[in-house]
């Protein structure tokens, strides 16, 4: 998404993935024994206000870069880089064609066209594409108790079971049907 920003934007977009990753960096380099305890403390301490500082509140003039600050939190976002450095982010087809009726009803804005907007999302390292398979079809018509009738919501669920993924959402139908027992919820 940096790639496609302009001015302050990018500015915001490159710091944070640069303090990220010198977080990252230092944790393992740390956990390999190669950073003494006390150089590590006052790393983490410097890492952890200078991060604290590039997210404070503020208004962000790039709406993308404002929406994803303002959903997601530390844990999600750990979530996520560590199921992409596992190889196992993983994405419904369904999604994507939920974000083009998205697109297509005017409900959402993207800052390039949807399609090259999908091409960049999906290849994001670490993410795996599941596709509609004849299985998941047939499951997502075979639910166990009462599942409300949306059909793409119906087919993430019937994903996540059939690759035993845990779910990332904040659709509450989907989160109250995970309190169920019925699919695993992160």
């Amino acid at each position: 998404m940096v790639e496609a920003k302009r001015g302050r934007a990018v500015w915001f977009g490159h710091r944070l993935k640069g303090l990220l990753r010198e977080a990252m960096d230092l944790w393992k380099a740390h956990h390999h024994g190669q950073a003494p305890d006390y150089r590590y403390k006052q790393q983490v301490k410097r890492l952890e206000g200078e991060v604290t500082h590039h997210l404070r509140d503020r208004i962000l003039q790039d709406v993308d870069n404002q929406r994803l600050k303002d959903q997601i939190t530390e844990k999600v976002l750990k979530a996520i880089e560590g199921a992409a450095a596992g190889g196992h982010l993983l994405l419904s087809v369904i999604s994507v064609w939920e974000l083009g009726m998205l697109e297509a009803k005017g409900r959402i804005r993207l800052q390039r066209s949807c399609e090259e907007w999908v091409k960049e999302a999906l290849a994001t390292p670490g993410l795996e594409l599941i596709p509609l398979t004849p299985e998941i079809a047939l499951d997502a018509s075979r639910l166990p108790a009462a599942f409300h009738g949306d059909s793409a919501d119906r087919i993430i669920v019937a994903t996540a079971r059939r690759v035993a993924a845990r779910l990332l959402t904040h659709d509450q139908k989907l989160l109250e049907y995970g309190r169920q027992r019925h699919v695993a919820i992160f």
